[in-house]
């Protein structure tokens, strides 16, 4: 007997329904993948929008290498506690309180309760509360996968194995480095890096930006007489000892080491056009290159061999990989807007003597200038990271300040 079309539409309509309920639960199981010839931790990772260490720690690899046929489990997304991080809030949980929530997170009671319109004191498990003072990330963009070559990809197949071989590349990794020396095997290993650009990474430079800027200048208001004179032929200073290849290639100064209530903004912002390249300000070993550090985005760190360490933040996209020897010069990103940022800009830091944050504004080449083509007053140095420090390198410990995402780096 056939059914009316009127059941079946019915049926169809429950059906669907069903199904929606239960996309929320499938989007969060783990999946299963089949490696084929030619396919890398990397590539896999990217495919279903997850971290290498996620595959590796969900499948306890001790390497990078894959053998084909070999099936591996692809860990969930995100879970709803994790978003909420993300976004500024909490998630309520049995047993807590607002006292102890305002306690955990060190803001006012009743300011919790003004933010959540909450009267009295009661919450629900499961409930979801704004932190007072905790702003909200910018998503990080989707990012179309380029075509590399072969010699890329063999690059970053060698770059996973030194990654794993010396342990980097974890969010661990990162806010380790933004505190602590690095460890003497990972500058043993920047040692190793390339002085001149290999050909691989040659699509775009900082002297070809260098040069545009140049071109540009004639349109720039000439410097003040009380600026700070910069001998631009040699103003990139890749080959001056102790010095910074500018990571924009010159661009904009926007805010400065040192800035901000109690001076914690212990590092420089420097603009330039969404899109526009970053480079590796000198040689090195990529420490840590991902998106897991909160607030800043899509993030790069990079150990040099004289132990200095510098990072650079809010990328919209990242064109390197843990484990990768650079050259000065060499493109490492484009500038973005993601995690805690107001507009597009680099957020760049210089880390020293056992994790202090020092002043990378004296190093770099060209010398910053404002908007309007003024240079940025400051007296020009030249450091290896030896002693003694010039006097012009301001340092300070991270925890001389009160910095605004020094609590969720402790989470």
């Amino acid at each position: 007997m056939k059914c009316p079309g009127r059941l079946w539409l019915l049926a169809l309509v429950l059906l669907v329904a069903g199904t929606g309920l239960a996309l929320p639960q499938f989007a969060r199981a783990d999946r299963t993948h089949v490696v084929r010839q030619g396919q890398t931790l990397l590539r896999i990772a990217r495919r279903y929008n997850v971290s290498v260490d996620e595959i590796r720690r969900a499948n306890s690899l001790r390497s990078a290498r894959l053998r084909v046929g070999q099936r591996l489990r692809i860990p969930s997304g995100r879970t709803r506690e994790q978003e909420a991080r993300r976004a500024g809030a909490y998630i309520v949980r049995r047993g807590d309180n607002l006292r102890s929530i305002a306690r955990r997170y060190r803001v006012p009671v009743e300011r919790l309760r003004r933010m959540n319109r909450i009267r009295g004191d009661r919450i629900r498990e499961g409930q979801r509360l704004r932190i007072p003072g905790r702003r909200r990330e910018n998503h990080l963009p989707r990012v179309e996968e380029r075509e590399t070559s072969e010699a890329e990809e063999a690059i970053f197949a060698e770059a996973e194995e030194r990654a794993s071989a010396l342990n980097i590349g974890r969010a661990r990794t990162a806010q380790n480095l933004i505190t602590r020396a690095p460890d003497p095997a990972w500058v043993e290993a920047a040692q190793e890096a390339p002085i001149e650009i290999p050909d691989y990474a040659q699509e775009i430079t900082a002297a070809q930006i260098h040069a545009q800027l140049l071109s540009e200048r004639g349109e720039l208001p000439p410097p003040r007489e009380n600026d700070v004179e910069a001998d631009d032929a040699d103003a990139l200073g890749s080959e001056a000892e102790g010095t910074f290849v500018h990571p924009l290639g010159g661009g904009h100064f926007l805010r400065g080491w040192g800035s901000g209530a109690g001076g914690y903004h212990l590092a420089l912002d420097l603009y330039r056009p969404p899109g526009s390249p970053v480079f590796a300000v000198r040689r090195g070993i990529v420490a840590y290159a991902g998106s897991q550090i909160r607030g800043y985005g899509r993030f790069v760190l990079i150990v040099h061999p004289d132990g200095l360490v510098t990072a650079y933040a809010h990328h919209r996209e990242l064109r390197v990989r843990a484990g990768q020897l650079v050259a000065a010069g060499q493109l490492i990103g484009h500038v973005g807007n993601t995690g805690i940022s107001r507009g597009p800009h680099l957020h760049f830091m210089m880390m020293a003597e056992g994790g202090m944050h020092c002043d990378p504004l004296p190093l770099l080449r060209p010398l910053s200038r404002f908007r309007n083509g003024r240079i940025v007053g400051t007296e020009p140095s030249t450091w290896d990271g030896s002693d003694p420090r010039p006097e012009t390198i301001r340092c300070r410990p991270r925890s001389a300040g009160r910095h605004p995402g020094g609590s969720r780096m402790r989470r």
